[in-house]
Parts: C-alpha cells; structure tokens; sequence
C-alpha cells in the first residue's frame, strides 16, 4: 500500500470503523503530532541476519523482554526514589540496588535448554557476573552491583536442576 493510500485511510477513520474491534472499542488511527513520540516507533530489534525481533521464536523475545524488564524497573527505581533508593557502603562507597526477581512460569515461552539458559544469565545477573550489564547499570544508574534474590513459580524440573 502506498503512503499516500495509507494516509488517506488514516484521515477517514470510516474505513477502519468497518473493523469490529476497531469500532467497539472506539480505536481511531491518528497521524502523530509529536515528534518526540515518533523516535521509538522509529527503532526496530533485529537479529544478525536483519530479521525482526517479532520472526525470532518466543524464547529469544521473551529473554529479550527479561532483561529489558530489568532496566525499565532500574529506571523507574531511579526516577521514583533517586537516591534514597541507592545504598551506599560507606567503607568501600559503592553502590547498590536491591531487586527481587519474580518470574512465573517462565517454561511457558522457553524450552528446556532455554529455561536452564534463562536461570543460569539471571544468577549470573543477580550475582554481578555479567560483566556487560553490570558496566551497563554503572553507566546508566551511577550503580555498582544488584543485591537480590530470584523468586521463580515453576512446574519444570529443567529450571529446579538449574
């Protein structure tokens, strides 16, 4: 479909109120005003071969989204609390975060070998082991290490041998 097609259908919302989950929920398709709310939809995840995140298998979003997770709560911890969420040691000076990881069920989205895969990256996060993301939080949060536990709901032997 062409951009002018595409606009034309976006500017006569009739067309879409032909869609019965459009129309019952009032859902209107709108030419975005601000620019700032543009750049995310902009940037696309794709894997090495240029394929989109969406083509990869459950497991690797899910992965994915597990780590992000961890990030977006890291920034909402540092923009609700600012410091006050921070401790300090006051011999050493550095600094820390406590996090409680909950997952339930993660075997739904990864198979076996996945699973152990998640558990494994997940102590090694929780224990400061990854060094990439550790330098990662230092640069963004101004946070030298995680303090926390994992709390997993799981009926999958593959995550208790992990």
């Amino acid at each position: 479909m062409k951009s002018n097609n595409l606009l034309k259908i976006i500017k006569n919302n009739t067309k879409l109120e032909k869609i019965k989950s459009f129309k019952d929920h009032a859902i209107k398709a709108v030419l975005e005003g601000d620019v700032s709310l543009l750049f995310p939809k902009l940037i696309s995840l794709q894997d090495a071969r240029g394929g989109a995140l969406s083509k990869c298998g459950y497991g690797i979003q899910f992965l994915l989204l597990v780590t992000l997770s961890i990030l977006n709560k890291l920034q909402t911890i540092s923009d609700q609390r600012g410091e006050t969420g921070v401790f300090v040691n006051e011999d050493t000076g550095e600094r820390s975060i406590s996090v409680v990881l909950g997952l339930d069920e993660p075997e739904i989205h990864l198979h076996p070998y996945m699973q152990r895969s998640l558990i494994k990256y997940l102590n090694k996060v929780i224990n400061n082991e990854d060094s990439d993301l550790k330098l990662l939080i230092k640069e963004l949060f101004g946070i030298d290490k995680l303090d926390g536990q994992i709390i997993i709901a799981t009926h999958s032997p593959s995550i208790y041998i992990s």
